[in-house]
């Protein structure tokens, strides 16, 4: 495939996009359903990525990602049109400020990372228990001219601070999380637990996005001093509106107050 053929097909899929994924992925407390033109999609996604094994570079709302075969199509669709994360991203680049030290819990392929460290101006440290994505991240990084730094472990407080959690991949690896329930789960592997107000205790933002762990974080854990915002993605679909009552709640008594919301994305600051 030519790379006119590439650009046309890039722009197809983002056009597919453009007016309807973002609107449905602000809809709670429901994750959006994948309709039939979009599962036909998927599939001629999953063809275009099987055709070029270097993969493709993808640019979304202004930040760069590889894109190949090991991604699952439903992400290479969000991406291309610009609705990963797009809440998460706004809300980024409205409050993050230059200088801040920043910690992401959950980083995925580093797509919120490289935005916060695009406003900072400075490295940020990335937290994920899937260990395939520290090549990923790095790769983010070097297409965004930023610096982000990897830790591969999990933060789990119900399970104690120290030793071994199992942990879920999903073929979707946003989904990826401790629970055994884990949407689209592939295998489990056992990765490092981590002390969440140890590490936490070096940096000032502080983004969270770990799956319906949060409840429990906010609950067993006291946010250190240092930290004076907070972005945190509270999984209503999954946890309820008693249990995402409660996790505010919770964040609020540690002395946050909420300063904007977008989705399930919140930002809370002290």
């Amino acid at each position: 495939m030519g790379e006119r053929a590439v650009q046309d097909f890039l722009t197809r899929v983002a056009g597919c996009g453009t007016s309807d994924i973002s609107r449905r992925w602000d809809l709670i407390p429901q994750y959006p359903d994948v309709t039939y033109p979009e599962q036909i999609l998927l599939r001629e996604i999953e063809l275009f990525l099987e055709q070029r094994p270097d993969g493709v570079k993808l640019v979304s709302q202004g930040i760069f990602v590889r894109a190949d075969n090991s991604m699952a199509p439903y992400i290479f669709y969000l991406l291309a049109s610009g609705a990963y994360e797009h809440g998460d991203i706004h809300l980024v680049r409205k409050h993050v400020r230059a200088g801040d030290a920043a910690l992401v819990l959950g980083g995925g392929i580093g797509v919120i990372a490289a935005a916060i460290a695009d406003k900072t101006h400075r490295p940020v440290t990335v937290v994920d228990a899937n260990p395939a994505l520290a090549s990923k991240v790095a790769c983010t990084a070097k297409l965004n001219g930023v610096e982000l730094d990897f830790i591969h472990g999990a933060i789990a407080p119900d399970l104690g601070k120290s030793g071994q959690a199992e942990f879920w991949i999903s073929e979707e690896f946003w989904a990826s999380s401790l629970s055994i329930k884990t949407y689209k789960a592939q295998q489990s592997i056992q990765v490092p637990l981590l002390d969440f107000e140890q590490i936490a205790a070096e940096f000032d933002t502080l983004f969270i996005d770990i799956e319906s762990a949060e409840m429990a974080l906010f609950s067993q854990c006291q946010v250190p001093p240092s930290i004076t915002q907070l972005f945190v993605e509270i999984h209503r679909p999954n946890l309820g509106e008693m249990s995402t009552a409660q996790t505010m709640n919770a964040i609020f008594h540690q002395g946050f107050s909420l300063v904007d919301m977008h989705g399930m994305t919140s930002v809370w600051q002290r």
